[in-house]
């Protein structure tokens, strides 16, 4: 890893940011990709962050072209209370190593660099593997300080035909990697030292559905494994592709217990009373007894008519496939997506886009970053820009209850260049403002920033609205008119917050800034 060493042809700039001094305004930062979302060249690894330490957070790009060969990465840390760069750290080029592009027609060769922590130990350590043109996989450990800052070589280990289908998870000094093995159509569970001495393994044939623990293949996992909470000789391994749903292993025999999911009569169920098609969790969380997995779903929008629509969900389930709660949030007339699902000091925090109906990442859709933050007795959300084509793909809240959210957007409507933007929300806009079964409408706020007039795209003249301080003080309050707009002129610099809506009902706010 070469600090401050950007490779040629990849270079992530810093396009614009947003800089205040106060505590209370919404900061982003926008990076230019350098690639167009019709260039053979795609982004990879965009959607993630990571929580360094109070001080810092960091996330991962990199790019890759139509096949599957990894050819930059780049991470990025960031100072948390401004977003300033801290460093910058190249973690991959190819130009240095010879790469084999496809291993099977299965699974693709993917460079990869985590940051990893022994909660047992409590210690750092940074993982690297790749595989080379003899179907090699090479997989290193080094130590890491506490910002991450790659240290000497801990150990290392070979995996011959195989491929990393997860996060490797370090447990009680003890790594744990699953892989898919191209030889022998199954997967491989292996567990080895720090030094990369390999402890033992088991080999499960590609049987997914299987309810023998000796048997049952483990496809790409929803995130990393992790210890049971109360239970720490048992392994999670949270699925999102080939089914959904949680596989728990016992990291000593390597015995698997039957998996997690919902059966056909609870599926059937759901469609029946909630209207739910095909769901796709992306995030879950987990309890001493039960488990939620959060994504969003296709549904009825209307019945007979069987117009699809996309809700958010999420399915609360104890460790025995029990269904425990089923709901559902978001507009009955908007189609909303959620891509992450953070639990927090008893606050549940989801992340995502809205309207977001077209399927396309870089699709020609006005859409607006979506984050909403839900306890038993509220639930506050946020809409922020919407005149891009905004994904919010990553979701990270610090011990401030600060929230940050990585998103991407494309200049869809022109050269279709792609950005990646991490904004930094403090935590007194998801606490001040309540909603009251807030409706979901397309509304659009530009241009944002403004110096003066905020015009309103999509609400309708007569309509009540509201200007709020971050602290939660009424700025300003009126009624729209046929123009659609309001002149802000008048408020100082800093972010603020906007409601539109009626005296009956409350509407989603949009965020916007004052220059």
């Amino acid at each position: 890893m070469n600090r401050f060493n950007t490779p040629l042809l990849f270079i992530l700039s810093l396009l614009f940011t947003i800089t205040t001094f106060s505590q209370n305004t919404v900061i982003d930062r926008t990076f230019s990709s350098g690639f167009t979302a019709n260039s053979n060249d795609m982004l990879y690894y965009t959607h993630r962050l990571d929580d360094i330490n109070d001080s810092l957070l960091s996330y991962l790009v990199g790019s890759k072209d139509t096949g599957s060969t990894v050819k930059f990465g780049v991470r990025y840390t960031l100072s948390k209370s401004d977003l300033a760069i801290n460093r910058i750290d190249t973690v991959w080029n190819l130009n240095k190593l010879n790469v084999v592009n496809d291993l099977s027609q299965n699974f693709t060769s993917v460079p990869i660099n985590f940051f990893l922590k022994d909660d047992r130990s409590n210690v750092n350590f940074i993982f690297e593997a790749y595989i080379d043109t003899n179907y090699t996989q090479h997989c290193s450990i080094y130590s890491a300080d506490n910002d991450y800052l790659k240290g000497n070589i801990v150990g290392s280990f070979n995996q011959q035909f195989e491929s990393l289908v997860n996060d490797p998870f370090i447990y009680d000094n003890m790594i744990h990697t699953f892989s898919v093995d191209s030889t022998r159509d199954s997967t491989v569970f292996k567990i080895y030292d720090l030094s990369g001495q390999l402890l033992r393994l088991r080999t499960y044939a590609h049987n997914f559905f299987a309810n023998d623990p000796l048997i049952g293949g483990v496809p790409v996992l929803a995130q990393s494994i992790l210890v049971h909470p109360t239970n720490d000789s048992l392994l999670i391994l949270p699925y999102y592709t080939y089914g959904y749903g949680i596989q728990i292993i016992n990291r000593y025999t390597m015995m698997k217990k039957p998996f997690v999911t919902l059966d056909g009569v609870q599926g059937a169920n759901l469609t029946n009373t909630m209207g739910w098609l095909t769901k796709f969790p992306s995030s879950y969380a987990f309890y001493n007894n039960s488990f939620v997995m959060a994504g969003y779903c296709s549904q009825f929008r209307s019945l007979p008519s069987l117009e699809k629509d996309f809700a958010m969900f999420k399915i609360e389930m104890d460790y025995n496939g029990q269904v425990l709660k089923a709901e559902e949030f978001g507009s009955d007339t908007v189609d909303e997506r959620t891509y992450e699902y953070v639990v927090k000091n008893n606050a549940e925090y989801y992340v995502g886009s809205s309207p977001c109906r077209i399927q396309g990442y870089y699709a020609r859709e006005y859409r607006k970053l979506m984050v909403l933050k839900q306890s038993p007795t509220y639930r506050d959300s946020l809409l922020f820009y919407g005149d891009k084509n905004h994904l919010g793909m990553d979701l990270l809240i610090d011990d401030n209850d600060d929230v940050f959210a990585l998103s991407q957007y494309s200049s869809a409507w022109t050269d279709d260049s792609i950005f990646t933007v991490v904004t930094k929300i403090p935590n007194s806009f998801l606490i001040g403002i309540k909603e009251n079964n807030p409706q979901i409408t397309s509304v659009r706020v530009f241009p944002n920033p403004t110096m003066d007039l905020l015009k309103v795209d999509g609400a309708k003249s007569g309509e009540t609205y509201r200007v709020v301080s971050v602290s939660g003080q009424l700025m300003q309050e009126g009624i729209l008119t046929n123009e659609k707009s309001i002149n802000v002129a008048a408020l100082k610099q800093g972010s603020y917050i906007l409601q539109l809506g009626s005296q009956q009902q409350t509407y989603r706010a949009n965020v916007f800034i004052k220059q």
